[in-house]
């Protein structure tokens, strides 16, 4: 988890320069990075379809190109990712299994699945965030996805891109 960790936060940074001062060489870095992270662990193909909406809707200054360097994010993002893929394209049968077990993973759970009713979208928060990082830094992370609302004007777009990517990965995972 440390490399795709590392990756969506580059990600992340990436997607903020992009939407502050659109460029095309901002576009290509953050498809590389949205690449990498698909590449080190599946799951962070989750960041993709969220920077391509972030690119759709945040204005930006200069001109409209948006679709553009949604375009230029994900041929970069996917090229990325085959690259990183090589070795494993070269055992295409093999990728394909791995690839289905994976996707299977994710739509049906664990072998106990847990629906949300019973668990009221809390589990992961109850039995995996809170042990492992404590009361005071969990209560540091929840003041943290309110700075959207309270910050100063210029760094609400940034914070808020941040928080909600946080809530999608925690979403998707619970």
């Amino acid at each position: 988890d440390i490399f795709v960790s590392a990756f969506l936060v580059l990600a992340l940074a990436a997607l903020i320069r992009l939407l502050r001062e659109p460029a095309p060489h901002r576009a290509i870095l953050l498809g590389l990075f949205v690449g990498l992270a698909a590449g080190s662990k599946y799951i962070g193909t989750l960041i993709l379809p969220f920077a391509v909406i972030a690119i759709l809707l945040v204005p930006t200054p200069g001109p409209e190109r948006r679709w553009l360097r949604a375009a230029t994010v994900t041929g970069t993002s996917i090229g990325t990712f085959l690259l990183i893929m090589l070795p494993a394209i070269r055992r295409i049968d093999r990728w394909e299994r791995g690839v289905d077990f994976e996707l299977k993973h994710s739509m049906l759970g664990h072998d106990v699945p847990l629906p949300l009713r019973f668990t009221w979208g809390l589990f992961h928060l109850r039995e995996s965030l809170w042990p492992g990082i404590g009361t005071p830094l969990l209560a540091l992370g929840l003041i943290g996805l309110a700075a959207p609302f309270v910050a100063a004007r210029e760094r609400r777009m940034p914070l808020a891109l941040i928080a909600g990517f946080t809530l999608l990965w925690y979403v998707v995972h619970e």
